[in-house]
């Protein structure tokens, strides 16, 4: 009523991520990397996603009254957002997977413009992957104040032309073992009198307690942070490790992070502690559909 440029004020989740360095040294930034076969047209591009362009996407953050909201871009234009990228030092350097990482290390640390969306795309054309196949590689880059994985990925998906035949196939949701399952007062009555503990029993008593070879002071740390990427793996080889096990998908990733923490500490000669507080954020279910926000 009072300010209609605005569109809404940002949820809870994505204020805590917002409230970054967005113009000087983001700490949140998000690349995602997607190699397509053959040349891509840049136009095509820019047309393609302009017109499904979602309005997040076309406004910026704005602080009023204490709170952060999104703030139309009345000058919003898309090639502000989506270029081809060009080498700065005019290299002959092959576009490879080592050239893409070394990039997307660039992209991280790069800043945002003001009053522009906190989002931008790459086109970096004449790659050439491990098997000498050649296409274009794009790198979308966004800031996570704007949205979560899983909304970034419905908007990735509806660029496809047959993105409404398999919609249920292409994205697959999270459940929790309550789904299905008919909820009483009987299931959140428990969480009453339990989360007050173990709020502060994290927050706290734990975390005061959680100091160890791994947790650096920022005194202590050589550089803001490390990128690193995993080896490729199919998906079939996790999913075989699942039902081997019993177990659920997701415990045999963290399982895995945990074991890769344990062996780098061991490899430094660093002590492993009996607890180590870790964050590993995932999608909830009931995910929005038609806004980009943050919901995990």
């Amino acid at each position: 009523m009072f300010r209609p440029e605005l569109l809404y004020m940002l949820s809870m989740k994505s204020t805590i991520l917002a409230a970054d360095h967005l113009y000087t040294t983001p700490y949140v930034s998000l690349v995602i990397t997607i190699a397509l076969e053959g040349d891509i047209d840049l136009n095509l591009v820019r047309k393609s996603v302009h017109s499904k362009c979602p309005a997040e996407m076309r406004s910026y953050l704005f602080s009023w009254g204490g709170y952060l909201f999104w703030k139309r871009d009345e000058n919003f234009k898309i090639e502000n957002h989506i270029n081809l990228h060009k080498d700065p030092q005019n290299l002959v350097i092959p576009v490879n997977d080592e050239y893409i990482h070394k990039l997307k290390s660039s992209l991280l640390q790069k800043p945002f413009v003001r009053n522009q969306s906190p989002w931008d795309a790459l086109l970096v054309p004449d790659f050439v992957s491990k098997l000498g196949e050649k296409g274009t590689v794009i790198m979308l880059r966004y800031h996570h104040g704007l949205c979560d994985g899983l909304s970034i990925f419905k908007e990735i998906m509806k660029l496809s032309d047959n993105y409404e035949e398999n919609r249920e196939k292409a994205i697959v949701l999270p459940q929790t073992m309550y789904e299905g399952v008919k909820r009483t007062c009987l299931h959140f009555i428990p969480m009453i009198f339990v989360a007050p503990f173990v709020i502060v029993y994290d927050t706290l008593i734990h975390g005061m307690g959680n100091s160890n070879g791994w947790k650096k002071s920022a005194k202590n740390m050589k550089r803001r942070y490390n990128l690193s990427k995993t080896v490729e793996f199919p998906i079939s080889y996790v999913k075989n490790i699942k039902n081997a096990l019993g177990v659920s998908y997701a415990t045999v990733v963290y399982s895995a992070m945990t074991v890769a923490i344990r062996k780098c500490m061991e490899a430094q000669n660093l002590s492993v502690p009996e607890k180590l507080t870790c964050h590993s954020p995932i999608p909830l279910p009931n995910h929005p559909d038609g806004k980009l926000t943050n919901h995990a």
